[in-house]
């Protein structure tokens, strides 16, 4: 009678225990997704991560996996323009890799995620036309797509206000920014000049570091900014930290800002709610001669560094926005060649 009892008290617990997470909206998941939480809070993905990888690739097919191994500029030139050695399909596959790697580690492990977002990654890059930006300004390549992309740039670009100059003591690419020479609030032009920007300083620390560093930093320097006139429209900043956040995962080493003003802090309050937490830490306001060289000196050599960085900075001589285009190889920064 005892053991009824008990049996009926347990089928009831179980059944009000299904239905409140029926209410709660609680289901079931695959074996495929549900094994990503747990392998997160064991932290156990890191140590098969490769592996994971691989996986992620494994649901790619053969164009997705192309056009994912072309994130790496060394494999972009190889596959597309080098008609020596052709990249073999394990090479492929491998530089496939680590873009799956960096959605990964994004996404904290959660592999279902991380296939997902590497998946529209790679739509994105294809709709906008990212190996075209690359190789706009190759000069035996003719064509309308091609001529529209370079006066764009071109225009963008004609002030100086951005150029990729100078490594860090890693081999990390500087993507120096100049608000003040702002020229431009067109959208497409914008973004254009973004995205030829960020892919340029990324092939620039694949090819000095041989692979060995995947990321970027972005220093913004503040000298003669006057509030407004020289902010990008709201609207285009917040699309671009969009795209590069869910596009550009771990690219970004750490983005300085260099003498800012307090004009600037009206801006940089409209912005930083748009930035997730990871990336906000990568923030950093350095002011003052005292503060960029105790801050800087140990991170960035004086001959890789423009004034504004180093007090001490040799990269003194006007930017020529025409030999950057045209005379330096893309995966080069100004003043290397």
């Amino acid at each position: 009678m005892t053991g009824l009892i008990m049996e009926t008290k347990s089928k009831k617990i179980s059944n009000i225990d299904g239905q409140a997470a029926k209410a709660s909206g609680t289901r079931r998941k695959s074996s495929y997704s549900i094994d990503e939480p747990k392998r997160e809070r064991r932290g156990k993905w890191r140590e098969n991560i490769e592996e994971l990888c691989q996986e992620m690739v494994s649901h790619l097919d053969e164009g997705e996996r192309e056009s994912a191994a072309r994130s790496s500029y060394k494999y972009f030139t190889a596959s597309v323009i080098n008609d020596d050695h052709k990249p073999t399909i394990e090479e492929r596959d491998q530089a496939a890799c680590a873009m799956a790697r960096r959605h990964l580690i994004a996404e904290k492990g959660h592999k279902v995620k991380a296939l997902r977002k590497m998946k529209a990654t790679i739509q994105h890059r294809e709709e906008v036309q990212i190996d075209t930006i690359r190789r706009c300004f190759e000069t035996d390549i003719e064509g309308e797509v091609y001529s529209d992309f370079r006066s764009s740039l071109e225009e963008e670009l004609s002030t100086g206000k951005m150029i990729v100059r100078g490594y860090d003591k890693e081999k990390r690419a500087l993507f120096n920014y100049f608000p003040r020479l702002k020229n431009s609030e067109h959208e497409v032009n914008f973004l254009r000049i973004h995205y030829y920007m960020v892919e340029r300083a990324i092939a620039c620390t694949e090819r000095a570091s041989n692979g060995s560093q995947e990321k970027v930093i972005v220093l913004v320097d503040y000298g003669g900014y006057k509030g407004a006139i020289h902010d990008p429209p709201l609207k285009l900043t917040k699309k671009m930290v969009f795209y590069l956040r869910d596009h550009y995962p771990e690219r970004m080493h750490r983005v300085y800002l260099i003498n800012a003003p307090v004009l600037f802090r009206a801006f940089w309050t409209l912005l930083k709610p748009f930035l997730d937490p990871v990336t906000k830490k990568k923030f950093r306001f350095v002011t003052g001669d005292k503060e960029r060289a105790a801050f800087f000196s140990d991170k960035i050599s004086a001959d890789q560094a423009m004034p504004f960085i180093l007090p001490d900075g040799k990269m003194t001589s006007p930017i020529n926005p025409e030999k950057f285009f045209y005379e330096i190889p893309f995966d080069y920064a100004y003043d290397e060649v």
